[in-house]
């Protein structure tokens, strides 16, 4: 059984002097359902009646046993502090002794209310914390809000879904009650939580790991200050956990997003490097220029001499592959004409050919 199961157990179970508030107000309760009992033996006996709902006097002893226990207990117990519901119940008895109401209403009433202070000591106690995980919690919590589970059942979910064996859990709470008595002394009641809480001998590797909250509780702190702390210190833990988590899914995302930058700038950058290799080849290519149609010279870039009609073919029906140059004026001059002529014969009668088109 791990430290905070331990824990959440002892809280289910409470420190000591919870535990024997709830010893008396058990005690109470039978004292009083002795009183309702001896009161129906007498009106019976004396009074020749079936039940004391057939006799107004001892229907009233009846009601006021039963009012004195909730209402005038001089104890601390379940019901304290809950005012709604003790004025609802004191209208109840007083319809009661009208007859307006029966006892199993009284009841039933009481009865709905404790099951109601058992689901709100389950959320207060924090049992989601001791859960392994997020979605355990989860399951913890919506069960404890569930009305539909009867508080048998939901403390048998509640073990399951902590990991708590039935058997050991009733060793243990048995073995701390043996421990834990009225006439025991400070140091053999602390002892007793030291080993309901962290199991020592069991867990050894375990309670070491928790000598803190056994130094608090041997130096006298509360078990419930203790237990505080523990869950303080656990839910920092998982605060802790989780804020990593997330730092390290964003660091995740961060290294994700560098890397789709960088492809992306690589891609750019290529794409920048081709339309200047593209650009670079354009420049080459418009740099090499044929030579000199006619007496077959380089031809000067910056002073180019062209074949008009070679040039209108070449542009406007993509009939030459290469222009038609010439060096100078005088090239263009005296090879134009019979140059062009021979040279673009073919290409004149096929634009005649489309012009007749």
């Amino acid at each position: 059984m791990g430290i905070y199961t331990g824990t959440h157990l002892l809280r289910m179970l409470d420190p000591w002097d919870e535990l024997e508030t709830l010893r008396k107000g058990r005690l109470a309760s039978y004292a009083c359902m002795r009183e309702i009992n001896a009161t129906k033996d007498t009106c019976k006996r004396e009074h020749r009646k079936n039940h004391p709902v057939e006799c107004q006097e001892c229907w009233t002893v009846l009601i006021d046993h039963l009012r004195d226990r909730y209402l005038n207990s001089a104890l601390k117990e379940w019901f304290s502090g809950r005012r709604v519901f003790l004025q609802e119940l004191d209208d109840l008895f007083a319809k009661a002794r009208q007859r307006e109401v029966d006892f199993k209403t009284i009841e039933q009433r009481i009865t709905d209310e404790k099951k109601e202070w058992f689901r709100d000591k389950a959320r207060n106690l924090g049992l989601h914390l001791a859960a392994k995980s997020p979605a355990e919690a989860r399951v913890i919590q919506q069960k404890i809000y569930d009305r539909e589970i009867a508080s048998d059942q939901l403390l048998s979910e509640i073990r399951v879904c902590l990991g708590m064996d039935s058997d050991s859990y009733e060793e243990l709470y048995a073995a701390f009650l043996e421990q834990v008595k009225p006439n025991q002394t400070l140091a053999g009641r602390n002892k007793a939580y030291i080993e309901a809480l962290f199991q020592p001998q069991r867990d050894p590797e375990g309670a070491a790991k928790s000598q803190k909250y056994i130094d608090m509780i041997a130096g006298g702190k509360p078990v419930g200050e203790v237990i505080a702390t523990m869950s303080r210190d656990r839910q920092s833990s998982k605060v802790d956990v989780e804020q990593k988590q997330r730092l390290q899914k964003k660091l995740e995302e961060l290294r994700r997003a560098k890397a789709a930058h960088e492809l992306d700038k690589a891609k750019r950058d290529q794409a920048r490097q081709a339309k200047v290799q593209a650009a670079m080849a354009a420049q080459s290519e418009a740099h090499h220029l044929p030579s000199c149609s006619l007496c077959k010279k380089a031809v000067d870039p910056q002073n180019i001499f062209a074949c008009s009609m070679c040039q209108i073919l070449a542009e406007s029906f993509n009939v030459l592959e290469k222009p038609t140059l010439f060096c100078s004026a005088t090239c263009r001059d005296e090879g134009y004409v019979s140059f062009s002529y021979g040279h673009l014969e073919n290409e004149i009668q096929l634009m005649t050919n489309i012009f007749a088109i």
